[in-house]
């Protein structure tokens, strides 16, 4: 077999990658256990996925979407949503807040302080 410089680096790599895979690229978990379900409910939370699909245990916050100015305001965060805003505040900007939904929060958005927009966190999921 004639290997060159190309064919030796398309297999180094498609080596290497197979090599981390292992055991850190299963499919993920499709439900919390019967006792982490079990847990999850006692504590007054529910099943619930991740963006990637991952079970994990949530808490609604019973100020939901209320307006807000400060994390005083709220059981969670005061947040500001930067989900499709065009004009995206800044640091330091008047904003009006809400009471963020439930415990983990996903998408993107920063969080209200003194009725400002006191960090812009970014995006998550």
């Amino acid at each position: 077999m004639d290997w060159n410089i190309f064919d030796r680096a398309a297999w180094i790599g498609l080596l290497i990658a197979s090599a981390t895979c292992v055991g850190s690229c299963s499919a993920p978990q499709k439900r919390l256990t019967f006792t982490e379900a079990k847990i999850c409910r006692a504590q007054g939370g529910y099943e619930s996925r991740a963006p990637f699909g991952s079970p994990f245990c949530q808490f609604r916050y019973s100020d939901a979407g209320k307006a807000c100015s400060a994390k005083a305001d709220c059981q969670g965060r005061c947040l500001y949503s930067l989900d499709g805003q065009s004009n995206e505040a800044k640091v330091g900007d008047v904003v009006a807040g809400q009471c963020e939904a439930e415990r983990s929060t996903f998408g993107c958005y920063g969080t209200v302080e003194g009725g400002k927009l006191a960090t812009d966190e970014g995006c998550w999921d």
